[in-house]
């Protein structure tokens, strides 16, 4: 099977590869790696290697430092942006969410269902992203009870 690809769609594919190595194994050294960590490694690695005939030595250098092609700065900074991006959103998300279901979890039994959690789970939510986009974390305050 071949597939072919233009200028324009190889980039994008240098760009997702690098996305899903960087998200699979970026918090672990290679020998750390699981089968699908290998495997998108070995993958990026031979997509990289097809990088020159794409006219992409500005986002992959163009030979191999000890048996690795490498990213250009370029392209990591570009890519940075695009996980710090996703970092944030995942964070703010995620702390909203968890908040609203520590919430949610005080209310007493008789005023919770499965329903009116959904509602109140998603109001809540909302109401934390609200504000933290407003005040980010600056009234956020950890209250110790004794």
């Amino acid at each position: 099977m071949t597939i072919d690809f233009n200028e324009k769609q190889f980039r994008t594919l240098l760009k997702a590869i690098y996305w899903a190595e960087w998200l699979k194994n970026n918090d672990k050294i290679e020998e750390e790696f699981d089968a699908d960590g290998e495997d998108i490694a070995d993958l990026e690695q031979y997509i990289y290697s097809h990088a020159k005939e794409f006219n992409c030595n500005d986002l992959i250098e163009p030979e191999p430092a000890d048996g690795e092609y490498m990213p250009t700065s370029e392209l990591e900074e570009e890519a940075m942006e695009a996980i710090l991006e996703f970092e944030d959103y995942v964070f703010w998300s995620e702390l909203a969410e968890r908040l609203a279901q520590r919430d949610l979890e005080e209310l007493p039994a008789g005023e919770r269902t499965p329903v009116t959690e959904f509602f109140q789970g998603e109001e809540l939510a909302d109401r934390y992203m609200s504000e933290f986009e407003k005040n980010g974390l600056s009234h956020l305050r950890l209250i110790i009870k004794e």
